[in-house]
């Protein structure tokens, strides 16, 4: 069944990708004139998502060592590189975005932007991780 959770993964990736490209494309333009303002607030809540599904996709990892054939591991083995590097990106990006200056608006825009796909990845990577456990444990 990993083959499946591979696919699974793989298709969603691609779709995810292309999603977190126009996502990311749109807030930076709206936070470009002003119509969405990125604070602190924002910031601590995308850091504490991020370093929270980090933790369970680690734990997730743990469990899936542990258990021999499970669809948590068939669905890991599909959906971990991408899941790690959304998680990762948004939590670097985000990292970055708080050393940035407001005051300049072209690159704080460009940042945010970037900010958004890696985000707006790590929540579609996620889905289709549930979504293969769903599909794994249902079939």
């Amino acid at each position: 069944m990993h083959s499946s959770g591979r696919c699974f993964c793989s298709a969603s990736a691609c779709i995810g990708v292309f999603v977190s490209l126009i996502v990311g494309a749109i807030i930076g333009v709206l936070s470009a004139f002003g119509i969405i303002s990125v604070g602190t607030y924002t910031l601590w809540i995308v850091l504490v998502l991020a370093f929270t599904l980090l933790f369970l996709v680690l734990l997730a990892l743990l469990l899936a060592a542990i258990t021999a054939d499970s669809p948590l591991g068939s669905c890991l083995r599909g959906c971990a590189a991408i899941l790690l590097a959304s998680i990762l990106g948004t939590i670097i990006v985000a990292l970055v975005l708080s050393f940035v200056s407001a005051s300049s608006l072209i690159a704080f825009s460009i940042v945010i932007a970037i900010e958004a796909f890696f985000f707006t990845l790590m929540l579609i990577a996620l889905i289709a991780f549930i979504s293969c456990i769903l599909w794994t444990i249902r079939a």
